[in-house]
């Protein structure tokens, strides 16, 4: 899985917002998109959500 959509809870949403554009460290559930509503064909639930070690890793198909 190269893109998922994240499902966060609200008290997740400043912490992720602060997140955008770096690496993350995500944990939740997996599970798969039905409907017009899901954007990617899997989706995760996440339960945590923190920003990786080495920022600087370059991700797949080059850093944007």
């Amino acid at each position: 899985v190269n893109e998922l959509q994240l499902l966060l809870p609200d008290s997740l949403w400043d912490r992720a917002h602060g997140l955008v554009g770096r690496r993350v460290r995500v944990v939740g559930t997996l599970f798969q998109g039905i409907s017009g509503h899901h954007h990617t064909p899997v989706l995760m639930t996440v339960q945590r959500i923190a920003a990786r070690s080495n920022p600087r890793m370059k991700l797949p198909g080059g850093n944007k």
